[in-house]
């Protein structure tokens, strides 16, 4: 019987210990674990934020190709403007040497070399 008692004894000693050894590393690993999410919280939000930092600078970069892109269209359209009022008084010239009006200097045409 003493046996028994003896046996009861260590086992249940064995269970209080291994139910305390349990216990100590559940409360390890939940601290590990909520320390972790924390940490994850933190990189999460520092990422949101540059995320939005980029998407803030690309709108800004898009705003200011668009107004780049409106600038050199009315460049191209005043010069294009330029060009035929060129042409004109160009041709004017041409005219008029052709009718036998002789110039004084003689006039040089630069046309343009390649498409563009």
């Amino acid at each position: 019987m003493t046996r028994v008692i003896i046996i009861v004894l260590a086992l249940a000693l064995g269970a209080g210990a291994g139910m305390a050894v349990c216990r100590m590393r559940s409360r390890d690993a939940t601290s590990e674990l909520a320390r972790r999410t924390e940490q994850l919280g933190r990189e999460n939000d520092q990422l949101r934020g540059e995320r939005d930092q980029l998407v803030r600078e690309l709108a800004e970069s898009r705003r200011i190709a668009a107004e780049l892109h409106d600038a050199s269209e009315r460049v191209r359209s005043e010069l294009e403007g330029k060009l035929a009022r060129l042409e004109q008084l160009v041709a004017a010239l041409v005219g008029t040497r052709a009718a036998g009006t002789p110039s004084a200097s003689p006039v040089a045409i630069a046309t343009p070399v390649g498409g563009g």
